[in-house]
């Protein structure tokens, strides 16, 4: 049995083996906090009188983004095969928001694979992380 291509390059043609083995953990990593650290800079760009409560952070496995008049913090974590975006309270609590690997899609594209399947691109990752700490008003930010 031949599996056709649907008139597109044949997979074969594309290497997906060389593509996911370019698609590690560490790379996925890298490119999303270059990402976050620009979507920071977006966002004091297109808001600039709500963007100066957030800062960019980083340590060896993880880097944050952490917004001080609320005492949030969205952490992005790398751990052993996948990397995790947690929110993280003043009060020590944390709520895990998203745990992706890196995967291939069928176009041969790297993107990131939830628990339970679902494919996201960089874009929607941080988004789903990220929305909420740049765009809700804290009560805080309400009564100034």
């Amino acid at each position: 049995m031949r599996i056709g291509s649907g008139g597109r390059p044949k997979m074969k043609d594309r290497d997906w083996v060389k593509r996911r083995a370019d698609c590690t953990l560490d790379e996925v990593f890298a490119d999303l906090r270059t990402a976050v650290q620009k979507d920071l800079e977006r966002h004091k760009e297109v808001m600039p009188e709500r963007a100066q409560d957030l800062k960019f952070g980083q340590r060896e496995n993880k880097f944050f983004v952490h917004k001080s008049s609320t005492g949030r913090m969205i952490v992005f974590r790398k751990m052993p095969m996948r990397i995790k975006a947690v929110c993280a309270l003043a009060t020590g609590e944390e709520e895990v928001l998203l745990s992706v690997r890196p995967a291939i899609n069928m176009q041969g594209e790297c993107v990131l694979k939830t628990g339970e399947g679902r494919i996201l691109h960089g874009w929607q990752f941080r988004m789903k992380a990220l929305e909420e700490i740049f765009f809700t008003r804290s009560i805080l930010e309400e009564n100034a």
